[in-house]
């Protein structure tokens, strides 16, 4: 059974780049996940500090509705400024870091798309727990001189679904791409075996009796030693056949002088058997 090298090379090239794009994407998404809590972590201290910078120096209780206001209205203005977020209303509203000012156990002031209850142990500073379906890093900063706590949280479910966004966007560009991934797989794979079509050629177009060595240039290191066994099988049978042409004169020189002498004597006896 015949097969095609340059079919084997084009498939199992493709089964090869599909492999590893597959381990890449599937590592990198390992890969981020292990880090995912990690960033969530230090963005949850940095933003809880921010707040605590602010609030040391504000009377929440005093401005409390009027923070509050504010707050709520974050949402619709950053539609405003980010007009593409209208696309996906609950990713506009959860991909923001939310919080809770307490001020002992009153809740002061909240972020638009938390609960209104307490959603953290206050005893713990960092904690994953499951809210309203979804599962949220939550990280609690006290502030004992003014009797505040600030509790900030992540939803840690979102960064997932983001993630498995990306991922699913790889896999498609990657099969998109895999019509002028074959294209351009087969080209390089045919100027790669050119060099065979060029002795295939070669080969082809010589005469039954032409015997001499086949002489290309620019011929890969792989082909050449193909070539090198070629000649020397050409030059071989070179010589065996000038041995054979030899050999034949030889004989038939050889034969000349008895079959003259044979050919005499048939003569003479001819020219007898007449007299007689």
């Amino acid at each position: 059974m015949q097969h095609s090298i340059k079919t084997f090379l084009v498939i199992n090239l493709l089964v090869a780049v599909t492999l590893i794009l597959s381990l890449s994407i599937i590592g990198n998404l390992l890969l981020d996940q292990r880090k995912q809590q990690k960033s969530l972590d230090i963005h949850l201290v940095y933003t809880g500090l921010s707040i605590a910078s602010f609030i040391k120096h504000v009377d929440l209780q005093q401005e409390q509705k009027l923070i509050q206001r504010s707050i709520d209205h974050i949402a619709s203005h950053a539609n405003e400024l980010l007009p593409y977020n209208e696309q996906d209303p609950e990713m506009a509203r959860y991909i923001n870091t939310q919080f809770q000012i307490w001020y002992r156990d009153e809740l002061i002031v909240k972020s638009q798309a938390i609960p209104s209850e307490s959603i953290a142990n206050l005893d713990q500073t960092f904690e994953t727990r499951s809210i309203e379906g979804s599962k949220w890093r939550i990280f609690t900063l006290p502030i004992p001189k003014k009797q505040l706590t600030i509790v900030v949280a992540d939803n840690y479910q979102l960064y997932e679904q983001l993630e498995n966004r990306v991922t699913r966007s790889s896999i498609l560009i990657m099969l998109l791409s895999y019509p002028l991934l074959a294209i351009l797989i087969w080209f390089i794979v045919d100027r790669g075996l050119k060099s065979i079509t060029c002795i295939n050629r070669e080969i082809q177009n010589r005469q039954a009796d032409f015997l001499s060595p086949i002489h290309l240039s620019h011929v890969p290191t792989e082909v050449q030693p193909f070539i090198d066994e070629l000649n020397l099988l050409l030059t071989k049978l070179h010589d065996a056949f000038v041995r054979e042409k030899r050999f034949t004169s030889d004989a038939a020189h050889e034969l000349r002088t008895p079959l003259a002498a044979l050919k005499a004597q048939v003569v003479h006896a001819t020219q007898l058997a007449s007299i007689d």
